[in-house]
């Protein structure tokens, strides 16, 4: 997969272009956004681990793989047992028992090998470019990282910080999911 540079102030719009690999339903016409929608996330490649216990719900201590990796403040997802994503922050991390501490308490149970990992702010909503159509590459979503996103707010954005950009796209018949590799740079200018 290539990795693309995201210099902050230079307007990259990360697209979800319709590729021939999407999962269209035979049954639904191919319509444009009004009834769709598409965003991304920016995680952080170098936090992303797994539960290494049974976490049951109202769990606010989970045991994760290499729990030094976090750190306190970090915005985090665990993917739960009915695949739901619960958001939550890291309050504590313990790295002698392999535990982090989450603010919010879990609403379905997690089972070990669960992923858990580090989210750069929230998602940010993509919109629709061209004419819906799966024999073009003209059609498509796309969305700013703005110069104020939280991945620029991370210090090792100075020098170069690796980040996986995840896009979802939800429309009638299709759907589809695309992680982008980026390095996200610092600029002196703007």
């Amino acid at each position: 997969m290539a990795r693309i540079l995201l210099p902050r102030y230079s307007n990259r719009y990360p697209r979800a272009i319709a590729p021939k690999d999407i999962l269209v339903d035979p049954n639904v016409v191919i319509n444009d956004a009004a009834s769709g929608s598409a965003s991304f996330k920016i995680y952080d490649p170098s936090r992303d681990e797994v539960l290494t216990g049974v976490e049951a719900i109202g769990q606010t201590v989970l045991s994760v793989s290499n729990a030094g990796e976090f750190v306190i403040s970090d915005d985090v997802e665990l993917t739960q047992d009915d695949d739901t994503i619960h958001l939550s922050t890291i309050n504590a991390v313990d790295t002698v028992l392999g535990t982090v501490t989450i603010s919010a308490a879990t609403t379905v149970a997690s089972a070990v090998g669960n992923r858990f990992r580090k989210i750069f702010g929230v998602k940010v909503t993509m919109t629709e470019y061209g004419t819906a159509d799966l024999n073009t590459r003209n059609w498509g979503y796309q969305g700013t990282i703005l110069s104020t996103h939280d991945v620029y707010k991370d210090s090792r954005s100075k020098d170069g910080l690796d980040a996986d950009i995840e896009i979802i796209v939800l429309a009638p018949g299709m759907v589809e999911q695309q992680t982008i590799c980026a390095t996200v740079k610092e600029d002196d200018c703007g």
